[in-house]
């Protein structure tokens, strides 16, 4: 039996225990393979991985970042030292690490997942329901991705009904009055491909419209200060808490900003989202974009195929507007 025969008997040797749990037995037989092969990938990487079981995670840290610098294009060693990183809670950088992995590896769901993880712990709950999103756009049965897209989904609704206060949401109640008319919130995000002013002029005068965006460039100020009587802009929202109040109290939203859709899953209100030529892939088509974002029944989407079919798209929302007040 050849040195290069040994060497991998050894490091399977090793596998074997680190697959039934025996990682300091498995770390033994690893160590003593590193005296002959200090620089091996792999022996290095299963020190990592050992070290981590056994929680020593510095060591654990030092010996992948040892097996990258001599093979930086491992998808895998970058997943596992994000999750090393995570048990550090040193969460921003294990993103960073998982964001590697997922630059050499775009289809690794484990990686997805983790990401999303780190995102919870930093809570960053939209991201994070947004990464295990993308793992089941890979994979729609990897159970952890589930699992803990559920958890996120679940503490990002936790997060928002801690700021949307009853007593915030009667003080708005108050402030926007009796009205018989039903309520649409517009949350438009001027970074968008659609200005206000040109979807605007098409709003059914029957409805009562709020205005949700906090941040307004000139040109929507401008648009909201010619509308008073149609739009009702609350000034004093200084908050979150003021907005989700105001959309516990809304009976549709409107927007055109993606991040709307996880939003609309907690509070389940209707959502109608007008998406760009740049937001909607046409390949993919409308079924797998419902699958890829789990969008619930109560989202409508009005996708724009061409820059030119905006005054289609709107002139058909404004149409379905128009029904609001008989259904």
């Amino acid at each position: 039996m050849d040195s290069n025969e040994k060497i991998m008997n050894t490091l399977l040797e090793g596998l074997e225990l680190y697959r039934k749990k025996e990682y300091m037995q498995a770390k033994m037989v690893w160590e003593a393979l590193l005296a002959v092969v200090p620089h091996d990938f792999n022996v290095l990487h299963f020190m990592g991985m050992a070290c981590f079981n056994l929680g020593q995670l510095d060591k654990a840290i030092a010996f992948m970042d040892k097996a990258i610098a001599i093979n930086p294009n491992i998808p895998e060693i970058y997943n596992h030292r994000g999750s090393v990183l995570q048990e550090l809670k040193h969460f921003e950088a294990a993103i960073a690490s998982h964001n590697r992995a997922l630059e050499l590896k775009p289809d690794m769901v484990a990686a997805y997942t983790n990401r999303g993880n780190a995102f919870q712990q930093l809570k960053q709950f939209e991201a994070a329901v947004d990464s295990h999103d993308q793992a089941l756009a890979f994979q729609p049965d990897f159970l952890p991705a589930q699992l803990n897209r559920k958890a996120s989904l679940q503490a990002f609704q936790q997060a928002i009904y801690q700021r949307a206060d009853k007593k915030v949401i009667a003080y708005w109640d108050t402030e926007l009055g009796i009205s018989h008319k039903p309520r649409v919130g517009l949350f438009w995000n001027p970074q968008g491909n659609l200005a206000l002013s040109d979807w605007i002029i098409h709003l059914p005068t029957h409805l009562q419209y709020i205005f949700l965006q906090e941040h307004l460039s000139e040109a929507d100020q401008a648009t909201l200060n010619a509308y008073p009587e149609l739009l009702f802009y609350p000034r004093s929202v200084h908050s979150v808490g003021d907005r989700e109040a105001l959309c516990e109290l809304v009976d549709l939203i409107i927007s055109n900003d993606m991040l709307t859709i996880h939003f609309s899953k907690i509070l389940e209100k209707p959502l109608w989202l007008v998406l760009s030529p740049s937001d909607f892939d046409w390949k993919t088509g409308w079924t797998r974009y419902y699958e890829r974002y789990h969008l619930p029944y109560h989202v409508k989407l009005y996708p724009v195929a061409q820059q030119e079919d905006w005054g289609h798209v709107l002139a058909g929302m404004a149409s379905d507007l128009e029904r609001c007040n008989q259904d």
